[in-house]
């Protein structure tokens, strides 16, 4: 199924919100934040591998759930995405609701 533009656009605006937050910042660590660098760059290959890093790190931030889970469903993997989603909702992310209901349904 092809996304439409203005969908890719929210789903965009929503990640990027997350990640200009700030709200990693704390805990984001090199992982974290090299996955920022990968994702800005729209290398989402590689930004799925360091924040599977960082969730080896913190197993318990939704934030990197969220951004991971994002990645994936831009490359195709919805699947994958949608549990990384539905992961980042169950660690307390208000962020994810929004994106299970528009991409996981």
């Amino acid at each position: 199924m092809k996304k439409s533009t203005p969908t890719i656009i929210v789903f965009y605006l929503l990640t990027e919100l997350l990640i200009m937050s700030g709200v990693c910042g704390q805990r984001g660590e090199k992982d974290y934040n090299s996955g920022v660098a990968k994702y800005d760059n729209q290398d989402y290959t590689g930004a799925i591998s360091y924040y599977t890093k960082a969730i080896e790190v913190y197993p318990d931030d939704p934030d990197a759930y969220l951004v991971r889970g994002s990645c994936k469903i831009y490359l195709g993997q919805k699947e994958s995405g949608c549990k990384d989603l539905q992961k980042a909702l169950e660690l307390g992310s208000t962020m994810a609701a929004a994106a299970i209901m528009k991409f996981c349904q």
